[in-house]
């Protein structure tokens, strides 16, 4: 493997930032997320607030990170989220369609534990698109049924290319 430089002017802190930004990239370009879509990510960590710097960096319209930890959802408004949801405190859903007004377009699932697959599925819409982003280490089981009856488009998203390093 070729080692990349970092530009003149950018420090190792803000290089450190490059990897999870990769990892967002490719799997905001899995979603073929289109301007003023909407956007759902789960999961404020670095890779899920990645996600919805570049989702708004798309042009998507509601950008809307849940987490259960305040600290990441106040990070998340100050990157430029829309809005966030406490998923320990109300309904994901119902707190997506009162800011939205709909279901997400686009879902970012950024956690990686059990059980986070089959929320987004139940999160989706009819014909919704969800991409995988977090790494989920223990078996998990999942009802495709949910997936299948709503025409859902799964996809899981792994590191990133070399152009989206760069």
């Amino acid at each position: 493997a070729e080692t990349l430089h970092l530009p003149d002017g950018v420090d190792d802190e803000a290089g450190a930032l490059v990897e999870p930004f990769a990892v967002a990239l490719h799997g905001v370009n899995a979603a073929r997320l289109a301007p003023g879509e909407r956007v759902l990510v789960m999961g404020g960590g670095p890779i899920g607030l990645a996600c919805a710097a570049w989702a708004r960096h798309f042009g998507a319209r509601d950008v809307i990170v849940s987490d259960f930890v305040p600290a990441r959802l106040a990070l998340a408004e100050k990157l430029g989220a829309t809005a966030t949801i406490d998923a320990g405190k109300e309904s994901v859903v119902g707190a997506y369609k009162r800011h939205a007004g709909q279901r997400p377009d686009v879902i970012f699932e950024c956690v990686g534990v059990p059980g986070t697959q089959q929320l987004a599925m139940d999160y989706a819409p009819m014909g919704g698109r969800i991409v995988i982003l977090g790494v989920c280490m223990a078996p998990d089981r999942i009802q495709p049924v949910k997936a299948l009856t709503k025409e859902l488009t799964v996809s899981y998203a792994y590191m990133y290319r070399r152009q989206e390093f760069e």
